[in-house]
């Protein structure tokens, strides 16, 4: 799976207003003196995703409350992103909340990341449809934290091997990354399958 990392990791804009100023790497003047509600869209390939926030998010009643929101698209074609912790420390230097906006087959690593790390502030499940999302939106301005029911949550092991299978690595180099035997190595690929309910994930192939 081929990501442009170069490219994601080189710039984020708020889109609450016509302007789309920049806040990463280096924020504009525009930026530091606006008092707009500032929100982003990260990684910014998604149009539909952000045409859809622009219009919930940009015209809502909490447009002027100061601070803002990154909301991550937090897909599976983005998967390679969120196995290690680069995006997170990104995206924070921004000084805004970090909201996920996970697809049906990235809940379990949403909530992986939503309880390891405090500087993910919500998630969003794309799944629970439209009128709840609204609700969780509606939360997330009036800075409440949403109460996540666990999805399946996965662990950091598991992590860690998705992380190298995605990155290329054969069974030997992640069982000797990891300092773990064979055995286990799979039983992390049968744990993350069924997890995620993936018998359609075909990369997910160990090389020998």
């Amino acid at each position: 799976m081929k990501v442009n990392t170069t490219k994601i990791f080189n710039g984020l804009s708020c889109v609450s207003c016509q302007f789309r100023c920049e806040l990463l790497p280096f924020p504009s003047l525009r930026t530091i003196n606006c008092i707009k509600e500032q929100f982003c869209v990260w990684p910014e390939s998604n149009y539909y995703l952000s045409i859809g926030l622009v219009d919930v998010v940009a015209n809502s009643k909490y447009n002027y409350m100061g601070g803002g929101f990154v909301f991550v698209d937090f897909s599976l074609a983005n998967i390679k992103i969120f196995t290690n912790a680069r995006w997170l420390d990104y995206l924070t230097r921004s000084g805004l909340r970090l909201i996920l906006v996970s697809d049906k087959l990235m809940e379990p690593l949403a909530a992986y990341w939503k309880q390891r790390d405090d500087r993910v502030f919500s998630v969003l499940y794309t799944s629970d449809g439209y009128e709840n999302i609204l609700k969780s939106i509606d939360k997330i301005y009036l800075r409440k934290m949403n109460t996540m029911r666990v999805r399946g949550r996965m662990t950091e092991k598991e992590v860690s091997v998705l992380f190298l299978v995605l990155d290329g690595c054969s069974l030997k180099e992640i069982a000797g990354e990891l300092q773990i035997g064979s055995k286990r190595l799979y039983n992390i690929k049968y744990a993350i399958e069924k997890n995620w309910v993936l018998s359609c994930f075909m990369f997910f192939n160990f090389k020998i």
